[in-house]
């Protein structure tokens, strides 16, 4: 099992906190907010996001 020490689990309290200087120093760190212990939202910055669109896009090309 894999477990990608980047990835932090956090409250929905945890949102209301964030404002644009906190996104703008987002780095590498996916945010999963939870409410009650559930999943509801997944956070990650814009720089993140672009690289998993590659990565997805070259998977689609690998695979065709």
């Amino acid at each position: 099992m894999f477990i990608d020490e980047r990835i932090k689990h956090v409250g929905v309290s945890t949102l209301r906190k964030i404002d644009a200087d906190v996104l703008r120093e987002l780095d590498d760190t996916l945010y999963v907010l939870r409410d009650h212990d559930e999943p509801v939202a997944v956070l990650l910055s814009y720089k993140l996001f672009l690289k998993m669109q590659d990565m997805a896009t070259a998977a689609r090309k690998d695979g065709a």
